[in-house]
């Protein structure tokens, strides 16, 4: 679930993180530390040298972990730098790519749309449970599983990059 003035909204069905890291260092060096990891997205078959692509501009970013291979799961980061006290704090948030989720919430209405149908076939007895099988039943869970497992690996990997990025040890 997750909180908007102490409210409780909704609890989300796909994956999500947010997070705070802190940095003794000012809000310049961290966002110089980051422009230089984040190199211009760029559509080539050669990979950066930089950690992450996307963009950097003055303390807001939204960037994503240069992977050697091809997942559609991989979070996209957005975050500021905010100072805090002596240094500085970096406001993080990962979430699914907004093509992913839109393809996402297609499969999981498509999946929970055949799971309630099979389902109610199979109470009011319109439909063997034999004939149904299990598949359907599947169809839901295995979509969720899939996106989050894919999410939280990536998800991991990319905080612990970003924390090397900015020179932050991990709590």
């Amino acid at each position: 679930m997750w909180r908007t003035d102490g409210i409780v909204v909704g609890m989300r069905i796909l994956p999500y993180e947010r997070f705070t890291i802190q940095s003794p260092l000012p809000v310049d060096e961290l966002t110089h530390r980051l422009r230089s990891g984040v190199a211009p997205v760029r559509f080539s078959l050669r990979r950066p040298a930089q950690p992450f692509q996307g963009s950097v501009h003055g303390d807001r970013f939204v960037i994503h972990r240069v992977l050697g291979y091809r997942n559609s799961f991989r979070p996209e980061i957005t975050g500021r730098v905010v100072p805090a006290g002596g240094g500085s704090t970096i406001e993080v948030s990962m979430a699914l790519h907004p093509v992913i989720l839109a393809f996402m919430g297609f499969w999981l209405t498509i999946a929970a749309l055949v799971f309630v149908g099979f389902g109610i076939a199979v109470v009011s007895r319109a439909a063997n449970a034999r004939d149904v099988g299990v598949f359907p039943f599947l169809f839901l869970p295995f979509g969720l599983a899939v996106c989050t497992i894919g999410f939280r690996i990536e998800a991991n990997r990319t905080k612990q990059a970003l924390y090397r990025l900015v020179g932050a040890v991990a709590a």
